[in-house]
């Protein structure tokens, strides 16, 4: 997932897109945090 301002995550978008990943804008009133501590594979 990824937060900011809309340039900055348009601009990761557009990296992402390049690189062959798909990415799914997600439409939220306010920003949640989290509650658990994201995994680390490895």
């Amino acid at each position: 997932m990824v937060s900011g301002a809309e340039d900055a995550v348009d601009a990761v978008v557009r990296t992402l897109k390049e690189r062959g990943h798909r990415t799914k804008r997600l439409r939220v009133s306010h920003a949640f945090p989290l509650t658990a501590p994201p995994a680390h594979a490895g």
